[in-house]
């Protein structure tokens, strides 16, 4: 069975893997679909701070691939899924380095450059996310530099990524989506298979409001039709 590794949201100092508050229909869901679903837990900041974070993903997929005869799953076919925060470390864990058995990555409404969140944390119809940051990162670019830089995802693509597929709507004002497009084009440089489904109506979140709206449905479609290729 191909597993799915479902990364929690929460701005990276609330949420747990059994997604009390954020809901399970996306987790349920791929199980429906047939596909076994790890929901990971890690470390939160401001206890906490990165690269920790990326240390716990890491670590989990290590238990899985070495359990994966007792567990049922095809080690070699693992899918990294993460919202919100959960994208951010998903894909900054999965192009730092070759994680054997990832096969493929989906980033839904995930931050990719956090330079460029503190940058736009003024501008007009932006939530300003440094105090979390600085809680996350442990500084500001300029004091905790290195964890900037291995925290952005978009500044880590090599040809080696996994393919990739982001979910990002256009009127996000959490997660602006020239973070997504940033990504879209790096990917693109490196010759990286990958998808941006850009939703012009939506905001950050559109998938929690109801699964059955038409941005989730759309998400749907778009998850399904990536997991069926990268694991086939």
């Amino acid at each position: 069975m191909n597993l799915k590794g479902r990364v929690l949201g929460g701005s990276w100092v609330g949420g747990n893997r059994l997604d009390d508050g954020t809901k399970r229909w996306l987790n349920d869901w791929l199980a429906r679909l047939g596909y076994a679903v790890a929901s990971i837990d890690y470390r939160l900041s401001p206890q906490i701070t990165w690269p920790a974070q990326r240390d716990d993903l890491l670590a989990a997929i290590r238990f899985l691939r070495d359990h994966a005869a007792a567990l049922g799953i095809h080690q070699d076919r693992l899918v990294l899924v993460g919202r919100s925060a959960g994208g951010q470390m998903a894909t900054a864990a999965a192009y730092a380095e070759v994680i054997p058995g990832v096969c493929g990555i989906v980033n839904i409404y995930g931050p990719t450059d956090l330079n460029r969140t503190w940058e736009v944390a003024a501008l007009p119809r932006n939530l300003d996310h440094r105090y979390n940051l600085e809680l996350f990162l442990g500084g500001s670019p300029e004091t905790a530099r290195d964890a900037y830089q291995s925290a952005s995802s978009a500044t880590l693509v090599t040809p080696n990524a996994p393919p990739t597929l982001t979910l990002h709507s256009a009127l996000d004002i959490n997660v602006f989506l020239e973070q997504a497009q940033l990504l879209h084009r790096k990917l693109a440089a490196a010759g990286v298979p990958h998808t941006l489904v850009s939703l012009p109506w939506a905001g950050h979140g559109f998938d929690l409001v109801h699964f059955d709206t038409p941005g989730a449905q759309i998400g749907r479609y778009a998850i399904e039709r990536f997991l069926a290729i990268v694991t086939r």
